[in-house]
């Protein structure tokens, strides 16, 4: 008998069993973008050009300028203003056959000019000795007899930080005729193209955030003006902390590029952690690295085999192993390793300029008399990096070492 079958239909005439799902193809296969966004507060910016303070914590210390003998009470030193009157200093001196020499202790009774002090030396007991060129003496704290005149006060001046603010705007549009248009698959075209102009919002605001470049300038006879991002925030404030790992890393050479990265942190009493975002290729790097530094067993009859490290647990802290999506788009970022403290860094939002969703000829809103619906994301924002020498980029990690 003829009967029409399946394969007389036409194409696309038949509703998909998937109607439901559109599959939305990631940079790794999967939806969620690790945007920064959502990890940071926002705070608010007042003005286009917004500036913000740090202060970081001063330890003293003092580089001797000339050498001094046993006897000298005057020091030339390279910089004076590193201490105060009262001040005590400690000169190391160096093991003797393996065994500990005590240090001399200097006290500062004067600072005589911006290169001088006055000092005394074997102070409370210790032993003087000679002091080289260049010796650095640490200040351990200071000392004053009892009922004593009021100490000149001294305090930390905070460093200014600016940032402009940077406007990210994306949209989306439909002729009202494909908007009336049923599809079979998704959730229409306006409510599609939407969230297909929300993905493309979050994905600029990310970028920016780690590449960005500030600057002003003049565009269709308006300013136009960008911020800093983490990148540049960096290389201003501790360049030292961008690096370019060698053709393999061993678990010592990672460490020591990341060391630094825990010297200060934003609030003493927090843990010493990080977080890491990695491309694909950085990412499996570490892991390889951390294969290489032990050693794991497959016996009979186990079924899978492997590691996956998600945590760097280093001698001064711990790094959470995040992989960043947008990283694995570009060849050189899939390489790339960027760890910070995530509580120094912040969104700063140009007061009433958060993402604002401006519709168009859309359920009898605002129309500008085209024949489309539609819409506008705009949100102009700035970040601000309070410790950015707890941050860092660690750039071509290519392979492991052990």
């Amino acid at each position: 008998m003829q009967f029409y079958n399946t394969n007389d239909l036409p194409n696309d005439l038949a509703e998909l069993s998937y109607a439901a799902n559109i599959a939305r193809l990631f940079p790794n296969g999967e939806a969620p973008l690790f945007a920064m966004s959502g990890l940071a507060r926002k705070v608010k910016a007042l003005q286009t050009l917004h500036s913000y303070w740090s202060k970081t914590m001063q330890f003293g210390a003092i580089t001797m300028g000339a050498a001094a003998t046993v006897g000298a009470t005057t020091l030339t030193v390279q910089d004076s203003s590193t201490v105060t009157v009262n001040d005590i200093l400690r000169h190391s001196k160096a093991f003797v056959g393996g065994v500990f020499t005590p240090p001399e202790l200097l006290l500062v009774t004067g600072i005589t000019d911006a290169t001088t002090i006055t000092v005394v030396r074997g102070f409370q007991g210790t032993t003087a000795a000679a002091i080289p060129d260049t010796t650095k003496l640490a200040v351990i704290g200071n000392a004053y007899e009892e009922g004593s005149a009021k100490p000149p006060a001294k305090s930390i001046l905070p460093v200014n930080h600016v940032n402009y603010t940077h406007i990210f705007r994306n949209g989306w549009a439909q002729s009202k005729t494909l908007a009336a248009v049923q599809q079979i698959v998704g959730d229409g075209t306006v409510a599609e193209n939407k969230r297909d102009a929300s993905n493309f919002h979050a994905r600029d605001i990310e970028l920016a955030t780690f590449f960005s470049r500030r600057g002003q300038s003049i565009r269709n006879g308006q300013p136009l003006h960008t911020m800093a991002g983490l990148e540049q925030l960096v290389e201003e404030n501790s360049p030292t902390n961008i690096k370019e790992a060698g053709a393999t890393t061993t678990f010592k050479q990672l460490r020591d590029m990341i060391d630094p990265l825990f010297d200060t942190r934003m609030d003493g009493s927090s843990d010493n952690s990080r977080v890491a975002y990695c491309g694909k290729t950085a990412l499996n790097v570490v892991n390889d690295i951390g294969r290489l530094s032990g050693e794991y067993q497959i016996v009979d009859g186990q079924t899978n085999f492997g590691l996956k490290f998600k945590t760097l647990v280093l001698p001064r802290g711990t790094i959470r192993l995040i992989e960043h999506p947008i990283f694995n788009t570009f060849p050189d970022w899939q390489k790339l390793m960027v760890v910070g403290e995530l509580s120094s860094f912040d969104f700063a939002y140009l007061e009433g300029r958060d993402t604002e969703v401006t519709y168009i000829n859309e359920d009898k809103k605002a129309t500008d008399g085209t024949d489309a619906t539609g819409g506008v994301l705009t949100t102009e924002l700035t970040i601000q990096l309070k410790n950015p020498h707890a941050w860092g980029f660690i750039h071509n990690l290519r392979d492991a070492a052990a």
